[in-house]
């Protein structure tokens, strides 16, 4: 009799984070800083440099996903 493999694998577990995780990317891409955080001079700057680093960790855990598949 063949056994069922369980649902909740590594594989799967870095999919559900990456598909939740990109809500956040979105949101810090598009969010207007600026005008939420007026005492943060620098968030016109670091705002592209966050996002970068939101997409290069949701870049990563792609990898991770297809070396644990």
């Amino acid at each position: 009799m063949k056994q069922r493999s369980p649902l909740m694998t590594p594989a799967n577990i870095v999919t559900l984070v990456r598909i939740f995780a990109i809500p956040v990317f979105v949101f810090v891409l598009l969010a207007p800083w600026p005008s939420w955080f007026p005492f943060w001079p620098e968030a016109i700057i670091l705002k592209p440099w966050i996002s970068a680093i939101v997409y290069a960790l949701l870049a990563a855990t792609d990898g991770v996903d297809g070396y644990l598949a």
